[in-house]
């Protein structure tokens, strides 16, 4: 947009000024501690009843493929993070860790009930996962449907609505 935003300190916006705040693959490059300050600060900068709509890798959504038998979706995965391995053997245990601290630059993977604790505490009253067609902002719908299978069957949205 037309502002400079560091999710990280105080959101350059008047109290109950903003209808929608939406972010991607965003919230996980922050420590939960900042995680904690921009959800006040989305719950602060909301008019009443607008939402804060959240997509983030799901630690609990990749650890269940990983360990699950869905090879295609396990093959997915391990492609998409091949160039994180450094030439190792692909394994779970191996992608979960370059996931949440070796690569990429995230510093906490998220998964819903955290995210519903933290967004709780910041003062949202609704706090739900949905999935892309529950979108009801068009942009932001085909955004969703324009990504990568692989983007989609890591990713998680949550939304969470004041």
């Amino acid at each position: 947009g037309d502002v400079p935003v560091d999710i990280n300190f105080r959101l350059p916006f008047k109290n109950n000024s903003i209808d929608l705040i939406f972010n991607s693959h965003l919230i996980e490059h922050i420590y939960q501690r900042k995680m904690k300050l921009f959800l006040s600060e989305c719950y602060r900068v909301l008019n009443v009843n607008s939402c804060l709509i959240t997509a983030t890798p799901s630690l609990e959504k990749i650890s269940k493929i990983l360990y699950g038998n869905n090879q295609k979706k396990i093959m997915l995965i391990y492609k998409d993070h091949e160039n994180s391995l450094m030439g190792k053997k692909p394994t779970p245990a191996r992608i979960i860790n370059s996931l949440t601290h070796i690569n990429y630059g995230h510093k906490f993977l998220l998964d819903y009930l955290t995210f519903k604790d933290l967004a709780k505490n910041a003062g949202f009253t609704s706090i739900d996962k949905i999935e892309i067609n529950e979108i009801k902002d068009k942009t932001i719908r085909s955004f969703f449907k324009n990504k990568s299978d692989v983007y989609k069957i890591q990713t998680e949205i949550f939304i969470a609505i004041k």
